[in-house]
């Protein structure tokens, strides 16, 4: 089992017979600074400065949107877990970037 001991994450259940194991959480860079993230299973939103502060606002705002929800009434299984996906941008840029010429 994949698991990201210092997010706390299961990252490798899948989706069977139409119950969702996970809650998909998709992170991704603002131009201005910072991360956005989103969970549209849940409709969710959040952000944060860095990416250990942004997925902590998106836990706690998943824990909030699932308070008192019945899980199966929503179609996850009854413990899901958060399945996290980062979007760099393209990867032409990441790899023309200045942070790609200071690290080379």
């Amino acid at each position: 089992m994949l698991y990201d001991e210092r997010l706390g994450l299961s990252l490798n259940r899948l989706e069977t017979r139409g119950v969702k194991q996970n809650i998909r959480i998709l992170i991704y860079p603002e131009e201005t600074g910072g991360y956005n993230v989103q969970c549209t299973d849940l409709g969710a939103y959040s952000q944060g400065e860095t990416l250990d502060e942004a997925l902590t606002n998106m836990r706690e705002v998943v824990a909030l949107a699932l308070e008192g929800e019945n899980l199966t009434e929503l179609g996850f299984v009854d413990d899901p877990s958060l399945l996290v996906e980062i979007e760099m941008g393209p990867a032409s840029r990441n790899l023309d970037g200045p942070e790609a010429r200071r690290a080379g």
